[in-house]
């Protein structure tokens, strides 16, 4: 094992005992409450302990057409599958709180959109023409038909009114490729000395583009926001 491969181990050891501090989120909670409120048809919300690894396994998630994640992300270049969101964990289960890319491409998912809302979560590990190894990527093989995520680190406070934005053009009828165009430029409009690019740019789309919310009747979403200390 080379020297860049020991200090990636090292990370995911450190990930996995808790040995590593995650700093607050302290606007996740109002992203997922603020949207929540904008999207239509039927919401399930896993809020901190509720955002558990092995709560979010169990539900019926073939079912939601949406699926936002506010969470942290982690990215690993060197063992790619070792890549996570980090959830909550349940006392005595066997998740341990860390939803990694192995475990994700084997979600069955029908969702139009998953947002991974989480720093660096389309940073990833080239593979040459199989594209980044990253969590977006998973999403997208688990049956995702769009992943919007981030490419670098998310600003917590930009991220809300980003999403926010987001999601109300999406319930006005734009698809989401358009929809997230907007969003950037509404932020560009109401701050335009303060929105610096880096603060929101890094959310990019992939998959489908061009895809338009179902009537309210179909629609389900699920979010998740963890615990803001999740370890100490």
């Amino acid at each position: 094992m080379n020297g860049h491969q020991q200090r990636a181990q090292s990370r995911v050891d450190e990930l996995r005992s808790g040995a590593v501090h995650f700093p607050d989120l302290p606007g996740s909670r109002q992203e997922v409450t603020s949207i929540a409120g904008t999207i239509s048809g039927a919401s399930q919300l896993l809020l901190g302990a509720a955002a558990a690894e092995t709560t979010f396994k169990s539900q019926p998630l073939t079912n939601f057409e949406l699926i936002h994640f506010a969470v942290h992300g982690t990215a690993n270049t060197q063992f790619p599958d070792r890549a996570a969101l980090v959830l909550s964990n349940s006392p005595g289960s066997a998740d341990d709180g860390f939803l990694q890319i192995r475990e994700i491409r084997d979600l069955p998912l029908n969702a139009a959109l998953v947002t991974l809302s989480a720093c660096d979560s389309g940073d990833g590990k080239l593979l040459g023409e199989e594209a980044i190894a990253s969590l977006e990527r998973a999403f997208l093989l688990a049956g995702a038909r769009s992943v919007l995520a981030s490419i670098w680190t998310a600003d917590d406070a930009y991220t809300v009114g980003l999403m926010k934005r987001f999601y109300e053009h999406l319930m006005s009828g734009m698809d989401n490729g358009a929809a997230l165009m907007r969003a950037k430029l509404d932020l560009l409009d109401e701050f335009p000395d303060q929105a610096l690019p880096a603060c929101w740019a890094g959310f990019t789309l992939v998959g489908n583009v061009k895809i338009s919310l179902p009537s309210e009747s179909a629609l389900q979403t699920i979010f998740a926001k963890s615990l803001d200390r999740l370890r100490s």
